[in-house]
Parts: structure tokens; sequence; C-alpha cells
């Protein structure tokens, strides 16, 4: 028996779907889905397994030992072939880094770069075979040797990133962790590609909405923008922990942590050496285009002399404002202390007090703050005045922050399949969409978006599943307890549990618009249709 004859067909869309997809092999000998390959089930699709130590992989290595259960996107195992010990990182099942990415990396011939030996899969899980540095990473050996750090970690990790740069990859995520000892200690290599972005030959900045690792990432990423500086910066940062052996950020909020990367200066106690600290502000500058990359750092490693620019022309208030006890001078800064306590900025901004205060910087400036107190939502028009006095200030809504749009979309899913009113109002209110147009991401995403918006108007439920998918990129559905990244997967669980109440099952799922948008990002939109043309379609 076919999977899906035990599905009601009046009731359920997937024995429909099949249906349509017999008529369109009928018609052209080939069944297609939008954007996508492939027939609409697969009957032979290998089940997931629970990959341990004991398996074996291709090019005849076998898992021998655990090094990290989890890091987000992937385990890591010991591997042996032979007597060689080797690391196998075997990536989650939903997870899978760029062919490009993967190619790029492999084309990298430095000594400070980590290789890839060898890929594959496992039970539907790649994988990428590395070398093993018995030594560990840096992280595990602070503080460094200030001698180590300059002769060897700074000069051997900017050679690392001039390869990967001329290799069009931005690395997205140097921190100590992903600095190993090669396993004499006399050298180190940058691994760890799993978030990086390709540059085309074309870029210098490149538009991101993948997550990264806070504190350590360059101002210019909480607007979405990578580039090359963007790694330096996160090269600084790494240097500060190496050498002082301690966090800069241990102990401090998400939101503590922005307003260092955004506004304030990092903090390197007087014990750094100077020289070394030189070296720290310069690749930590907040401006791109002022911050030190491979030729600056090269000149250091010299000994020459090279300057710190640093942006001196920050608009300053003539007078602070006060807010929530503090005299806040500068106007980036006030617009993310008056993100922190929505609520209570939201009474400043109706009583006019901002607007007023700005006329003493300017009287164009105060007149567009009055303007946006005039909106018809009065929300919308205080989210528009935080980019006004901060246009590269992060995501903010309601006194949360979000480091970019991944964040967003993790806390969207985190709900699902339930609605957050909160994340409903940011996108009906037309925040979202003011937020991507002031950060000038790719029109095509930004007219999702607004397309969105204007959904809200008919279905703002449909809209808000739309945009979860769209923010996340999530081929993933919760449903029941269960997470389901295909159709086929859908319909062995439905087949699986035939003995149950299939049509209480097939009913909670043709009355879910969580199940339609999902469809929908999967590529099924004109089948879906199709689908609702027919005499029981809904």
């Amino acid at each position: 028996m076919e999977k899906t004859q035990i599905l009601p067909r009046a009731t359920e869309i997937l024995p429909v779907m099949t249906a349509v997809m017999d008529a369109v092999d009928e018609e052209s000998g080939k069944g297609q889905r939008d954007e996508a390959t492939g027939p609409l089930f697969s009957e032979n699709e290998p089940a997931a397994e629970y990959v341990t130590i004991g398996c074996s992989l291709k090019g005849g290595y076998r898992l021998t030992g655990v090094i990290a259960e989890n890091t987000g996107e992937s385990s890591i195992f010991i591997a042996t072939n032979g007597q060689t010990e080797r690391v196998a990182k075997v990536y989650h099942r939903y997870k899978k880094p760029k062919e490009e990415i993967i190619e790029r990396i492999k084309s990298i011939r430095s000594p400070y770069v980590i290789p890839i030996l060898e890929e594959g899969e496992i039970a539907g899980r790649f994988f990428e075979i590395l070398p093993y540095y018995k030594n560990s990473d840096l992280l595990k050996a602070t503080p460094l040797d200030a001698a180590f750090v300059a002769q060897v970690v700074v000069p051997q990790v900017n050679a690392a990133l001039k390869a990967i740069h001329q290799a069009g990859i931005i690395h997205r995520d140097i921190k100590p962790n992903n600095l190993f000892f090669s396993d004499d200690r006399n050298s180190v290599i940058v691994g760890d590609f799993g978030i990086s972005s390709i540059l085309d030959d074309r870029q210098s900045v490149r538009l991101t909405t993948a997550s990264r690792t806070l504190g350590y990432s360059a101002p210019e990423t909480a607007q979405g923008f990578v580039s090359t500086e963007s790694d330096y910066y996160s090269f600084g940062v790494s240097l500060l922990h190496l050498i002082t052996g301690h966090d800069p950020f241990l102990g401090m909020t998400d939101q503590q942590i922005l307003k260092v990367t955004l506004t304030d200066k990092l903090h390197i106690p007087s014990t750094v050496d100077n020289t070394i600290a030189q070296l720290i502000r310069g690749l930590t500058v907040k401006e791109r285009e002022d911050r030190w990359g491979y030729d600056e750092v090269e000149r250091w490693c010299e000994g020459q002399p090279v300057p710190v620019k640093e942006n001196a022309n920050r608009v300053k208030n003539i007078r602070p404002y006060v807010f929530n006890g503090e005299e806040i001078m500068e106007l980036d800064k006030l617009a993310l202390a008056l993100a922190g306590k929505w609520d209570e900025a939201m009474k400043h901004f109706a009583r006019g007090y901002i607007s007023e205060h700005l006329l003493q910087i300017g009287q164009d400036l105060a007149s567009t703050a009055a303007d946006y107190e005039e909106e018809t939502n009065r929300e919308f028009g205080f989210f528009k005045l935080l980019y006004l006095l901060n246009p590269k200030a992060p995501l903010c809504w309601r006194g949360e922050f979000f480091t970019d749009l991944v964040r967003l979309g993790e806390r969207v899913r985190e709900c699902l399949p339930e609605i957050n009113r909160d994340y409903a109002d940011l996108l009906e209110s037309g925040a979202l969409l003011h937020f991507l147009r002031t950060k000038q991401l790719d029109p095509a995403v930004v007219d999702a978006f607004a397309r969105l918006k204007e959904r809200c108007r008919t279905d703002r439920n449909e809209a808000y599943y739309k945009m979860a998918f769209l923010l996340t990129g999530s081929n993933l559905m919760k449903w029941r307890g269960q997470l389901f990244d295909s159709v086929d997967a859908l319909v062995g669980y439905l087949h699986a549990n035939r003995e149950g109440d299939i049509d209480a099952m097939a009913e909670e799922l043709v009355g879910s618009k969580y199940f339609y948008a999902w469809l929908e990002h999967l590529g099924y939109g004109s089948i879906l249709k199709q689908w609702r043309a027919l005499p029981y379609g809904r």
C-alpha cells in the first residue's frame, strides 16, 4: 500500500498533492515542484541514524572518541585511519556548509589554515575529516606570553587571513577557540569555517543574515554587513582575550556587549604591553574603513609606526539628555539607552522631550523627530526615531535586541507553532520593513517582507508563519513534538502512526496555516494552488 493511501482524500492535502503530481507526470513525464528537483515522495530516503563511536566513515576512518557532542552545528569526533588520528566534524542532519565555500577552502595553500582532508556523508549527515591538533586551541592556554603573541600569533594569523580573503572567503568567527596550536606549538592554525561567507571579486562588503559570536563581531555586522575588515576586528578582540586570559565581555548582558561594540571603546587593561595595546586599538576601530588590515598588521610586525585612526567627529549633544538616571552625551548611545528601556522611553517620546532636546543640535533633526511623533502608530514612530539617532543600531523592539536577523528568526522559531504577539506586531507595524530598508539589504529580501507586511492586512497569522521561514531559511516544521524537514518525513510519520486517529491528524494539518506556510517554503506553491482549486480543497 502507498503510504499516502492511508489518509482520507477529502480531508488531507498530502494524497491530493500526490494526485496532482501524477497528473503532471502524465502530461510532461516529469514531476516538478517550485524551485526544487526530484519526486515529491521518496520511498528510498535513508532513515536518520545516531552517529556515535564505532561508526565507519568514507576513507577507512572509524570514530574512536568524542571531542564535542554538540557545537550548535555539528558533533566533533576523533577518527582513526590506521595509526593516524584525525578530527571528524559530523554536521547535524539539517546543517551543511555551502559547496562553494568547501571548494574554496580546499584551494587554500597555507600552513596556517586548516585543510579539509576528506568529506562525505554518513546516515544523511555531511562530515569533514580535518587534522587533529593534539595541543588543542589557544583559548585553553591563556594567558599567552606577550612575546609568543607578537612573534607567532599575530604574523601567522595575519598570513592566514590574507590567504582566506584571497580565496574570496570571510571567516566571520575568528575567536580564541578557533585558533589551534600545531603539534610542535610553533605555529598557529585558523580553523572552523562553519559560518563563513563568500565575497566575490567585485564586492568589498557582503550582506548576511547568518548568526555570529557576540562581542567578537565587528560593529557593521549588527547592520547585516560583513567584510574582510570584520575578520580583523574579531582578531583584535581575540588578541585581547589571549593576552589577558579573560573574556572581555564576561558578566555582560547582550545589550551591554552591543553597547561596547557599537559605541564604547574596548577596555584594554594597563597591564597589556603598549605595542600590543596599540595593535588591538588599531584592529578594533569602529569604522571599518579606518580599521587596520593585513598591510597595517604587517607593518606593525616589522616594528614600523602605524597610526590609529578613530573618528573624532561623532555628533555630540550640547548638553546631556538625562534618561534612566544617566546623563547621555552622544546620540548613538542615547538611541541604545532608549531602546533598552522601551516603555519609559515611549513616555519621553510621547511627551516631546526627545524632539525638544534635538533642537539644540539642529532644526532639521528636531523637525524629523517631531514628524515621527505624529505617526498614527506611535510605537512605529518611536522605532523610526531610534534609527534617526543611531543608523547603525541593531534591530531593537520592545526592549529586546537582536544581533542579526537570524537571532530574530531563532526567537520566532522557538515559539512555533504559537504566534508571539510582539514579533507579529514587529512585522505588521512596518517596523521590521523600515529596519531592512535603512540597512539597504537585498531589494528582493526587502520586497519579500513588504509583501508579508501587506499580507498582514488580510491574514496576520499566515504572514507571521511565512516570516518565520523567510528569516531562518530552515526547512523544519515542528508538529506534535517532532521536527520534519520534508513532506517525505511527514508522510513517514503519519504512516508509522496510522493506527491512531489519522483523521484527526489530517484535519489538524489541513486546518494549520503553519503547515501551508511550510509547504510553500518547501516549493509546493503551485501544487497548493492546484489543490485548492479542487472541489475538496480549502
